[in-house]
């Protein structure tokens, strides 16, 4: 008989193949049966499976989930995290965990308990204790306190400051102490929250199904990190962990034995395991517990720089305060005490008494310089005298230990200069001999990291500003270098390198303090800190006193270099969120990562949410308003501290620079934007005006925030190059009109042709060169025209003297009335020969013959007095027989210039005294030639006020004008006697009664004492022939006589008409005055009615205009507009400014016409000028007063046009105290002078009438008359112009400080069809300011007549050149190199601390160090009224106010105010008492950080006779003063930012840390086809770089996007696996593939670590399920869900398994790709198991599609070979051993070898479908079926009983006791069906007989037994024997449900028979 036979070595299932073509040994289905591998290790057998057995037991709560698993393979120990349910019913704990399990010794320990959430009811209430029901070991210090059920928290954005709950013991206590129980009653339901939420994140991670997915897991060591894709990587250090965790009390350590507390931080520190206590808790004794920030892969870094504190003293001179005690003094003596009576020096004892007090100490060598010989400086380097100090002599009883001075001490005196001083010296400068001062010639910063307990290093603090103090300014040539710009540093400490526990990560152990110097890149490290040194280096235990670190710096060598890429490392790009993640290199590798933010408000009103969830608003673009703060007195920019009374240059923003100021956002581990910048608002250029000052920038924010952002920075951007300082030595005029300088050849560098140059500093004054004092060249800035490193031969030349020839009384030396006089514009002259003859001698060698061969070689000028001409070249000399010789010039100069004009300008003019000098020149290189360069600049007006004039005497004459003398008005008094007027305290006020015109005149009377109207018994005749010229003297004046227009006045107008026709009677209306008579129309007269009751009738028709054309010039159109000192009055001030193109109105005099003229012509206009000598503000804008509206108008005051007879007339006349008169000219006042022109006709033939124009341009037409005027003028307006009056016998020099030009001035009305003709109507004034007050007591200018008929000389001068030609000085000008052009690099410098969005605890002390009182300084920004004088009277009385602290109404430092959320910031005056404040709401308060700079801050509410003021915590958009500065300012314009201003030598840097800004917008950016990695991990060297990630590495690598996102990267050997969503590719590591030309590769070394990319082939990745990913040596397994396959990777490449006999399968199953598949590799069984979820139909959630299930892979199956019950959360293998996890418990799979298929306490059945299909082609009849293995199912046997006699149905004795185990359930072909009866054992196989069944088959092919009515099933009586393909299908029947199919158990076998056909 044939027997077909079936074993199951190999065997797999096929589920896709027909039944006719499976192979052997293949079947369809299999239910928790393993095949091809027993326990026994033989082949061939399907077996039933072992149960699992759990492990654990109560460790975690009931509603558990396993997250994820790692091994630790070296400790043979299972790590897994556990989310705690979450609970609903009150009282609860929700918590979290990280449980170990020690495979080998079976110990379980929790690593870490995470205590999210306490929840509780108040039992009680006391003050501010509460007590509540249970759970006081889950509660923890700085939980947050909210009420349950949603309500808001109790203390929004705070964390309670004091938590102590109960005894710190494993014992509960029911008493909580909080810092206030505001809002909460007993009763209440409360829940405690930690403020940084959960530590591990375990919860609210849930992704698709719900199901928690960590997508990256790894060990390092004792690390483990892993990630989740939607919160921040982490990294636990287990070992540390779990000695926080457990223990007896908080306070020590435990051993994971419980999980009461949440986990603290431990540390060995100092050789000392420890829990770290809360080091600010006075009993030290709180634990600190682990935080979220604490359990991350990122490391926040420090946010603020430490304080420097730095002196020029010894850190033994600084006070209690910890400023420096004066030690440099002065003393006055009489007789000296450096010499004995009889003159010897004195060596020996003394006592002196300083003028003030000092410390000088027993034992301190003192010196002393003689202020006669030198002016004091700080440093004393050749001093005059040496000695040492022997004792105070104060009567102190013991001598100062820094807060006592002293002035009285014995001395002994040691040394005497005797060679340099003498007994006459008796003032003395007296200072400590200190020592050598530190980094002298570096610009030093500071700074300092974290070291964390882990190893990791933070990245650097903010540097400090530059501890740097430099001395007063000294620059000179001899010297080479500015000696102020070096460090005078002799006390230095580092401090505040600590904050608080809030402000610092609590698991910081150490400290480095660290060193950089400006213009270096190099980082030092000065010193670790670490607890073991206590205080003050460590940080100290205390309230209010705590110090935050202090390390004083006693040397320079500093040699611990740390290394260069900790430079580019500004922060750490840990990735927000990443999918993968890898160890690779010894460095974590993260892809498909999350990195940048959008820059979205925190806005909670609009509707519209952000990437975390929180509700923002629109992108943000930053606003700044960028401001500067300048001030005479040095700016406090950081906190240095000098000694009392030492100068100290003010740290200052460079002017000439434009500066851009951009924002930066920090989240709160320090991850920060690029530079965002606000192009439009957030720049400024800070002008040369500002260089003497000292500057610092403002910045205020008008933006919000980011939503996500807890700090922000500001960085700068500042693109200049470097500049140079340097000073000059001489100056040199050089041959082609300009300036040579010689410069110290030491600045040689700093200078070339392409340079150019900048005035910084006056030439032997202290005075800056700014524009307001720069003339023509504002900035002064020179182009170097050329340089030359040897002396130029011009500046060579030596003039000797020949001789002189000097003028005699007769006036005949020189010249004759027809020619030969020296003048302008003439190229000869004549000498009397005799007086040559007599001077130089006679014949063919006079005395220039003898000197030199040619007359070329000679030089002559002329000059007398101090008047000088300059130099001019001789080019021939020609004797006349008539007596005189000849010289006729040549060179440069061929003419004689106007510096010839002192000589008196023409023949007639001629003076006395003039000399004639003839020199030899000689070229000779002189002593002051070495050692210097020269460069050539132009010769200015600018340089000759500052440079050139400056300490040099020898000024010429350069120009010179005619000025005549107008004034047209008359000045009023009330003289004694005068009845009806008044006089007011602050000026001249006329009141004119009803009377006035019958009473007469006679009061009112000219300032010069001549009548102004007839009958005056104080009227003095104004013609008078006592002609003095003095207009002070009150009776001597003269207006001129018998002159043109020169009217005499008399007392009887028709005797004078009579005697001159042009008289014009000046008595009528003095409402008119004057101004009627120069204001005149020219048609028609004045009314009667406006005439004075006198009844004088006289016509003034066209006087006005009649005497201005005279005036003007229109007799003679060649003659040239003469200039007068303008004191004239005009008909209307409205004209044009040089500045201004429109009318300046306020200037009007009057404007109407007819009638009227008289009253408008004469409004009295008056102002208040808020400053009398400043004249650039145009009139429209001097101040409240300054305007029209003062003008009176008939019927205000002022007399009716008609009639005189009633009314009140009053008119203010001039200003008192500043002078200011009505008139629109001042003529000379003070040290103001008009100059004015008036308009003339004609230009003369050719030239264009326009010139006769007094216009808008200052420039005339070439070859006009204007044009020398115009000339003259522009010269004379120049800032800085000298000048004089050549009628001066004192030969004062003015010079000019600002001049003002104003044109269109009307003279007079004139009609409008004239108007054209009316030039000479038109005035231009020049209004001079000189430096200092015109001297007329010594020389009036105005002696001469008024009208214009004389005139005295204006000359302008410069200097000339000693006889030496040079002149040095001990005060040199200097000069700054303006930087070569550059590159507008986008580059920006980080300026100091990061600022908190809002003030919190956490950040507090970023404004307020603790301890720090006295340093942060608080003032007023803007306040009220009250608020102002408050302060102003505390500060009066006590003292300036500083910050004492910052706390809460109970007094807690840093604590929140209980009421509303705001600071209490607490004041005190430096001397320790307390201001009493009232301080009003609004108001803006301005407070000094100790870090640099200031910020404002907001009063919140009002409070009166406080110590305090509230202060709003939101302070992003206040106003910072910017710490920053990038030079120091020396207050005379010097600004200097490198050492010693010398060559090469270190220079301040912009700043110590950059960024810069994107050209893309900064957004949110999912990475997801890249990698990142961190530095490297090396346990033996202890190097932990893991946390860092520096941009300025190449630390990522992107892949083809077209491969989709990464997904899974896993670590193979040294190379690293990226599955990516759609490809699977290869990655070298720290290598790179190098490829030949045929495209093999080879492999090379890289520096990369993540290196060439090799894709594998196929089309296969891993889709969006990492979690499916498993792996066994070099083979790994995944899903790919979007093609249906689950993939194999190995050495062989690609392999898509799930084709092996289950393609359709897969298909089907992975028809919904979003689900999670989780993947394990079993290596018990080497088998990789998948488990798929439940599927549910979408449209109907109870349609359930799949039920989830397990299924397995073998390699030695090579196919799938089962199914399983079993569905784990998570499973994970070690040691040969497989563990899975369930409802967070873990439970050892194959363990459980009683029972099989029994998986977490639940019986299970299995199943295998087998198919025979030997010889398909043939009908085959089957009979019986047998098998070889255990046992088979035994049916109980069915008996019946009858009449007491049973009956046995089936006549067998086996089955007397049921059996489980294998039995047949179904089995058919396509052509019958049957079944089998129970297997009976018969020699070693089990036997069983077929019977056939009718059936049908359903659907899927499945076959039905049919039956009868009463439920037996049918024989198939067609045909017993059953034909066809064998088909069997062990199944169990249900005679109860035939349809329900279910599994038998199968019982192991004893025995195992190879080669049968079942086992």
């Amino acid at each position: 008989m044939a027997e077909f036979k079936r074993n199951f070595a190999g065997s797999k299932m096929n589920k896709d193949m027909d039944e006719r073509l499976t192979a052997e040994g293949e079947y369809k289905d299999a239910l928790n049966v393993q095949v091809s591998t027993s326990e026994s290790g033989e082949i061939g057998a399907l077996e039933t499976m072992l149960g699992n057995t759990k492990l654990s037991t109560n460790i975690v709560p009931d509603g558990s989930k396993v997250v994820t698993s790692i091994t630790d393979g070296e400790n043979d120990t299972i790590y897994y995290l556990v989310k705690g349910p979450r609970p609903r019913t009150i009282p609860y704990t929700h918590k979290n965990y990280i449980i170990s399990y020690n495979v080998s010794t079976g110990v379980f320990k929790y690593v870490f308990v995470d205590i999210i959430k306490v929840a509780d009811k108040i039992t009680a209430k006391n003050d501010t204790h509460i007590s509540i029901s249970t759970h006081h070991d889950a509660i923890r210090k700085h939980m947050l306190v909210q009420k349950a059920g949603g309500a808001a928290l109790a203390y929004p954005r705070n964390v309670l400051n004091t938590f102590v709950a109960g005894s710190n013991t494993f014992v509960d206590s029911t008493d909580i102490a909080l810092n206030s129980t505001a809002d909460l009653s007993v009763g209440d339901s409360i829940q405690f929250v930690p403020y940084q939420g959960s530590c591990l994140e375990l919860d609210d991670n849930t992704t698709k199904g719900g199901q928690v997915r960590i997508t990256g897991i790894n060990i390092v060591d004792d690390l483990l990190f892993y990630t989740d894709n939607i919160h921040e990587p982490k990294k636990i250090n287990l070992y540390r962990s779990l000695k926080g965790t457990g223990g007896t009390k908080r306070e020590f350590p435990g051993d994971g034995d419980h999980d009461r507390f949440h986990t603290r931080i431990y540390a060995e520190l100092g050789g000392v395991n420890q829990i770290i206590h809360e080091s600010y808790n006075p009993e030290n004794i709180e634990p600190e517990y682990a935080t979220k920030e604490n359990c991350l892969v990122i490391r926040r870094n420090p946010e603020f720089a430490p304080i420097i504190k730095a002196s020029t003293v010894r850190a033994d001179r600084l006070n209690s305060d910890g400023d420096g005690n004066p030690v440099e003094t002065t003393l006055e003596t009489d007789p000296s005490i450096a010499f004995n009576d009889d003159g010897t020096p004195n060596t020996g004892a003394a006592e002196v008494t300083f003028n003030t007090a000092v410390d000088f100490r027993p034992g301190d060598f003192i010196l002393f310089k003689s202020q006669l010989s030198d002016s004091p400086q700080t440093d004393v380097v050749d001093y005059d005298m040496r000695a040492v100090v022997e004792a105070p002599n104060d009567g102190l009883d013991s001598y100062a230990t820094g807060d006592s001075l002293a002035v009285t001490f014995n001395i002994n005196i040691l040394a005497v200069n005797e060679q340099d001083i003498s007994s006459a010296d008796l003032n003395w400068y007296v200072a400590l001999e200190q020592s050598e001062p530190l980094f002298e010639f570096k610009f030093p910063r500071f700074g300092f990291r974290y070291k964390y307990i882990d190893g990791e290093y933070s990245c650097f603090s903010p540097w400090s500003q530059p501890a740097f103090l430099p001395g007063e300014f000294d620059m000179l040539p001899k010297k080479g270098y500015n000696l102020g710009m070096s460090n005078r540093i002799r006390s230095l400490k580092v401090e505040n390198y600590f904050s608080d526990g809030e402000n610092r990560p609590s698991d910081v152990v150490e400290v480095d303090i660290l060193y950089k110097e400006d213009g270096k890149p190099t980082v030092y490290k000065v010193k670790t800190i670490k607890p073991s040194d206590g205080a003050p280096l460590w940080e100290s235990s205390g309230w209010y006193e705590t110090t935050r670190g202090s390390l004083e710096i006693t040397s320079e060598l500093i040699h611990a270099v740390v290394e260069s890429n900790q430079t580019l490392r500004p922060w750490d790009n840990v990735p927000r969120k990443a999918l993968a993640q890898e160890v690779t290199a010894n460095r974590i590798v993260y892809g498909n990562y999350l990195q940048n933010y959008n820059l979205q408000s925190r806005d909670t009103s609009v509707s519209q949410t952000g990437a975390d969830g929180e509700a923002v608003d629109s992108t943000i673009t930053p606003e700044i308003i960028l401001s500067l703060a300048s001030s005479d007195s040095n700016i406090v920019i950081s906190n240095d501290f000098y000694a009392e009374g030492e100068p100290n240059p003010g740290k200052s923003v460079k002017s000439m620079r434009t500066y851009q100021v951009g924002v930066v956002y920090v989240d709160e581990f320090g991850r920060q934007t690029p530079v965002l910048a606000d192009k439009k608002k957030g720049s400024i250029k800070v002008l040369k005006e500002s260089a003497p000052k000292f500057n610092q920038l403002c910045a205020q924010l008008v933006s919000k925030p980011p939503h996500w952002a807890k700090y922000f920075k500001f960085f700068l951007k500042e693109t200049s190059n470097e500049y140079y300082n340097f000073a000059m030595d001489r100056w040199y005029n050089a041959e082609d009109g300009n300036v040579w300088i010689s410069v110290a050849s030491a600045d040689r560098n700093k200078i070339d042709e392409e340079t150019f140059l900048i005035l910084k500093k006056q030439h032997d004054t202290s005075l800056p060169v700014i524009p307001n004092n720069s003339g023509d060249n504002p900035t002064a800035r020179y182009k170097v025209i050329a340089v030359e490193n040897e002396a130029p031969q011009f500046i060579k030349i030596t003039r000797k003297t020949l001789g002189y020839v000097t003028q005699n009384a007769a006036k005949d030396k020189f010249g004759n009335s027809d020619e030969g006089y020296p003048l302008e514009d003439y190229n000869f002259f004549t000498v009397d020969s005799n007086s040559l003859n007599d001077t130089f001698g006679t014949g063919d060698q006079p005395t220039w013959l003898q000197a030199s061969s040619s007359p070329k070689d000679l030089q002559i000028r002329f000059y007398q007095g101090s008047n000088r001409s300059e130099w001019y070249d001789v080019g021939v000399i020609t004797e006349y027989p008539d007596g005189f010789t000849k010289f006729t010039l040549s060179g440069t100069k061929p003419k004689f210039g106007a510096d010839i004009g002192f000589a008196g300008g023409s023949w007639g003019n001629r003076i006395a005294g003039l000399k004639f000098e003839i020199v030899f020149r000689e070229y000779e290189d002189k002593p002051e030639f070495d050692g210097r360069f020269f460069v050539k600049i132009l010769k200015d007006q600018t340089l000759i006020t500052h440079v050139l004039n400056q300490g040099n005497e020898n000024l010429m004459v350069t120009g010179a004008k005619a000025l005549k003398y107008l004034k047209t008005y008359k000045d009023f008094n009330v003289l004694a006697g005068g009845a009806g007027y008044n006089i007011s305290q602050d000026g001249i006020v006329v009141t004119r009664h009803d009377d006035y015109f019958n009473n007469g005149i006679d009061a009112l009377v000219m300032s010069g004492g001549y009548e102004f109207g007839a009958g005056g018994s104080n009227a003095a005749n104004f013609n008078n022939n006592n002609v003095s010229q003095d207009p002070d003297n009150p009776v001597n004046y003269e207006w001129g006589s018998n002159a043109l227009y020169g009217a005499q006045m008399t007392t009887n107008a028709d005797e004078a008409a009579a005697n001159d026709p042009n008289f014009l009677d000046f008595a009528f209306n003095p409402g008119v005055l004057w101004a009627t008579l120069w204001t005149e129309i020219a048609g028609g007269p004045i009314p009667t009615s406006q005439l004075c009751s006198n009844d004088v009738k006289y016509n003034v028709r066209g006087k006005a205009k009649e005497f201005w054309e005279w005036f003007c010039g229109q007799a003679n159109d060649y003659r040239e507009p003469p200039l007068f000192i303008d004191d004239a009055w005009a008909y209307d001030w409205r004209g044009y400014t040089e500045d201004n193109t429109t009318e300046d109105t306020v200037y009007t005099n009057g404007s109407g016409a007819g009638d009227d003229f008289i009253a408008n012509a004469f409004k009295p206009v008056w102002y208040d000028h808020p400053d009398a000598n400043d004249i650039n503000k145009p009139m429209s804008n001097l101040g409240g007063n300054a305007n029209v509206s003062t003008v009176l108008s008939p019927g205000e005051g002022w007399p009716g046009m008609s009639d005189f007879d009633h009314n009140m007339m009053q008119f203010k006349l001039w200003e008192a105290g500043d002078g200011i008169f009505q008139n629109g000219s001042t003529g000379i006042k003070n040290r103001r002078i008009d100059i004015s022109i008036a308009g003339h006709l004609k230009s003369g033939s050719g030239g264009d009438d326009n010139d006769a124009l007094i216009g808008k341009s200052l420039t005339a037409t070439p070859g006009s008359y204007l044009e020398n005027v115009y000339d003259f003028m522009n010269r004379l307006s120049v800032p800085g112009q000298q000048f004089r009056f050549k009628d001066d016998p004192n030969e004062t020099v003015y010079e000019v400080e600002k001049a003002r030009y104003q044109y269109g001035i009307s003279n007079y009305h004139t009609n409008a069809d004239t108007a054209a003709d009316d030039k000479p109507n038109k005035r231009s004034k020049w209004s001079f300011y000189c430096k200092q007050n015109f001297n007329l007591n010594s020389f009036d200018p105005r002696r001469i007549r008024h009208d214009g008929t004389e005139e005295t000389v204006i000359e302008l001068l410069e200097p000339s050149t000693s006889e030496n030609g040079d002149f040095i000085s001990d005060n040199p000008a200097i000069w700054e190199t303006e930087p070569k052009e550059s590159v507008d690099v986008d580059l920006y410098f980080e300026l100091g601390n990061a600022y908190p969005v809002e003030y919190a605890l956490r950040n507090n002390e970023i404004f307020f160090p603790v301890g720090i009182h006295n340093r942060c300084r608080v003032t007023l920004e803007s306040a009220t009224d009250t608020t102002t004088t408050s302060w102003n009277t505390a500060i009066e009385a006590g003292g300036d106010i500083y910050v004492q602290q910052v706390n809460s109404e109970n007094n807690e430092f840093g604590a929140i105010n209980a009421a509303n959320n705001d600071r209490k910031v607490v004041l005190i005056h430096k001397n320790g008492s307390a201001p009493s404040l009232t301080t009003t709401a609004n108001t803006i308060v301005k407070i000094e950080t100790p870090y640099g700079g200031a910020v404002t801050v907001k009063v919140s509410s009002s409070q009166a006779g406080t110590n305090f003021f509230l202060m709003n915590q939101d302070i992003h958009n206040n106003k910072f003063y910017l710490p920053w500065f990038n030079c120091y300012s020396f207050g005379n314009g010097v600004e200097s930012n490198r050492i010693r201003d010398d060559y090469n030598q270190p220079f301040l840097d912009k700043g110590a840390k950059a960024s810069t800004t994107l050209d893309e917008p900064y957004t949110e950016e999912r990475r997801g086809s890249g990698m990142i990695h961190s530095g490297i991990y090396n346990s033996t060297s202890g190097v932990n770089n893991l946390n860092q990630f520096i941009q300025a590495e190449p630390i990522t690598k992107d892949l083809n996007p077209d491969y989709g996102t990464i997904q899974k990267l896993y670590t193979d050997e040294t190379n690293t696996t990226v599955l990516c969503q759609d490809k699977c590719l290869g990655m070298l590591t720290n290598k790179n593939a190098l490829f030949n030309a045929d495209g093999d590769s080879n492999v090379a070394n890289s520096k990369n670590v993540l290196g060439s990319i090799t894709p594998y082939s196929g089309d296969y990745g891993i889709s969006n399920n990492p979690e499916s990913f498993a792996r066994d040596k070099y083979r790994s397994y995944f899903t790919d869900l979007q093609r249906n396959a689950v993939i194999r990777l190995s050495k062989d490449g690609v392999t898509n398994i799930s084709e092996i006999g289950l393609k359709d399968y897969f298909t089907d199953r992975f028809a919904y790709a979003d689900q999670n598949v989780y993947g394990s590799y079993d290596e018990r069984k080497r088998t990789y198991n998948l488990t798929l979820p439940t599927q549910i139909l979408t449209a109907s959630k109870d349609a359930v599609l799949f039920d989830s299930t397990t299924i397995s892979f073998s390699e030695k199956a090579k196919g799938w070979i089962s199914f399983y019950s079993y569905v784990p959360e998570n499973a994970i293998s070690i040691n040969n051993q497989y563990y899975t996890f369930k409802d967070g418990e873990i439970w050892q799979q194959h363990s459980d070898s009683g029972v099989r298929n029994k998986f977490y306490d639940v019986q299970y059945n299995s199943h295998v479908e087998l198919v025979f299909n030997d010889q398909p082609g043939s009908v085959k009849s089957f009979q019986t079926i047998n098998y070889e293995g255990s046992q088979s199912r035994v049916s109980k046997f069915d008996n019946m009983t009858t009449d007491g006699i049973t009956y046995y149905s089936d006549g067998e004795f086996y089955n007397l006791n049921e059996k489980t185990g294998w039995y047949v359930e179904s089995m058919h072909t396509d052509l019958q069906g049957g079944s089998a009866r129970d297997f009976v054992n018969k020699e070693g196989k089990w036997f069983s007989v077929i019977k056939g069944e009718q059936f049908v088959l359903d659907e899927k092919g499945k076959a039905t037994k049919l039956s009868d009515l009463d439920g037996n099933y049918l024989l198939d009586t067609s045909e017993f024997s059953v034909q066809g393909i064998g088909y069997a299908s062990p199944s169990t029947d249900n005679t109860d449900d035939s349809s329900v199919e279910f599994t038998v158990n199968f019982q192991d076998s004893s025995t195992s028979n190879s080669g049968t056909n079942w086992d």
